[in-house]
């Protein structure tokens, strides 16, 4: 295990002692005696004290032997060791929170709370001597604190580590109480879910019974190292999971949510299938309250913000009619949008109509936009048109008759098209094209003889019809 001079510095705290550290939290590898050495703390004699010295700072130990000081410092590394270790092996053999928490307790002597993002307590500590202070009650009660609640402990921190000292870009950090009348602090650490990277609960450590010191912050290095291993351990079903959690890695990373018995503990399972509503056009209105309304209105539906948009999850219990009109009583605001997915039964599939309710939000029009015939064949045209290749795709019949129009003055190109369109009926496409039926037959005539296409064969005409999408109709 790493030691810092701030570790050193609360081993010695029984010690006559005199700290000055600026880079305190910089990780360490051990002792030099009487000699400097970059990564290492170096500790010498000097009349009736011990000085200890890392770059700038320094400790000085009054009235004391170095032996005794190296040993105890040495003893405090040693345990600390001998915890990481302990730890590091309940995780690889199977461990809960709970067990987390209590082990760490050894080391920090306070309480320690493992929290989700709804504000449930997941495991604590239970210890005997002494109660939780009344100043901790909101953050018992809330679960966290905000980030940008925290206070200068919190920003002279950061001040004092600089990028290479970090062990990695979420580190634990220094908070105040919520009253200030009362000098204590805490530790708060933010744990991300491993697979969508978004906050799912805090790891909070409450001055108690010890003081909180920035040597201690450093020893929960160690515990947040574990926390985050013990974490990608449990990534598809970790116990800070929340349906919003879940939506978002159904979304993002679907390739790993693939226990249908996680996804049914989150989303209730119904017979009749579900139906992915994507709202737009409500950004101003706050999240919760488009959340509660639409949970409310639909009984069973999971509401969540995504982004900028709302994500619905809807289970089948009334008419695709009834649906609608519930969702058009609650989007009554201006410029309200809602892209609908087909009706799906397997949850594992959500990333796929997600996406399916996406292209209909935005290639519809409508307040409630579906996907139909032409949403998907644009959508379709457009993706392949954004590829040089799929654009280059069409077929070259099209070209030719093209040039022959250009030539001549012609109109092949057009009459084409029609032909198709109206499955090669004589009497619709020259009605359609204001022409004889016999000056449509010459020029079909015509047709084959410049392309030698093959309009008879169904996967000619249909390839015919998507290349004219690609290269324009006429």
């Amino acid at each position: 295990m790493f030691i810092t001079m701030n570790i050193v510095a609360d081993a010695l705290r029984e010690f006559d002692t005199e700290s000055k550290l600026t880079n305190g939290s910089a990780p360490l590898q051990g002792i030099k005696i009487n000699e400097i050495a970059e990564n290492h703390v170096t500790a010498s004699q000097e009349k009736d004290a011990v000085v200890l010295k890392h770059g700038k700072d320094q400790i000085l130990v009054k009235n004391a032997g170095l032996d005794r000081t190296i040993n105890t410092i040495l003893d405090t590394a040693r345990e600390g060791e001998l915890w990481e270790r302990a730890l590091y092996h309940m995780i690889f053999n199977g461990c809960s929170l709970q067990d987390i928490a209590e082990k760490a307790y050894g080391i920090f002597h306070n309480p320690i709370f493992f929290v989700d993002e709804t504000d449930h307590v997941l495991a604590r500590t239970h210890h005997e001597l002494g109660e939780v202070n009344e100043a901790w009650d909101s953050i018992i009660n809330t679960g966290y604190l905000p980030l940008e609640t925290t206070t200068i402990t919190h920003e002279k921190m950061n001040r004092n580590l600089s990028a290479s000292q970090r062990r990695g870009k979420n580190v634990p950090f220094l908070f105040s109480p919520p009253t200030t009348d009362i000098d204590n602090r805490g530790i708060n650490y933010l744990i991300y879910s491993p697979l969508s990277h978004e906050r799912v609960g805090t790891l909070i450590i409450i001055e108690n019974e010890t003081p909180v010191t920035l040597g201690m912050l450093n020893l929960a290095e160690v515990l947040t190292d574990a926390v985050d291993e013990w974490m990608n351990m449990h990534k598809e079903d970790h116990p800070f999971k929340t349906s919003r959690n879940l939506i978002q890695e159904l979304i993002e990373t679907p390739e790993q949510v693939e226990r249908k018995e996680v996804l049914n503990r989150y989303i209730a399972p119904c017979k009749n299938g579900y139906r992915l509503a994507l709202i737009t056009g409500c950004g101003h209105v706050p999240r919760e309250q488009i959340e509660k309304m639409i949970t409310d209105t639909l009984k069973g539906s999971l509401a969540y913000k995504y982004g900028e948009e709302v994500v619905a999850v809807i289970p089948l219990t009334e008419t695709d009619e009834e649906i609608q009109k519930h969702l058009d009583m609650v989007l009554y605001y201006q410029g309200a949008r809602v892209g609908l997915s087909y009706p799906f039964y397997d949850l594992t599939s959500f990333n796929s109509y997600y996406h399916q309710a996406k292209v209909a939000l935005s290639y519809g029009t409508e307040k409630f936009a579906g996907i139909r015939p032409e949403i998907a064949m644009r959508y379709f045209t457009d993706e392949t048109s954004k590829d040089i290749f799929g654009a280059n795709m069409a077929h070259p019949a099209l070209e030719k008759l093209k040039e022959y129009d250009a030539k001549h003055g012609g109109e092949l190109y057009k009459t084409l098209y029609y032909f198709l369109r109206h499955e090669r009926s004589l009497i619709d496409s020259s009605r359609a094209l204001n022409i004889h039926r016999n000056s449509l037959i010459y020029r079909i005539d015509k047709i084959r003889q410049l392309t030698d296409v093959d309009l008879d064969d169904a996967d000619i005409r249909e390839y015919l019809l998507f290349s004219y999408r690609i290269t324009g109709r006429p």
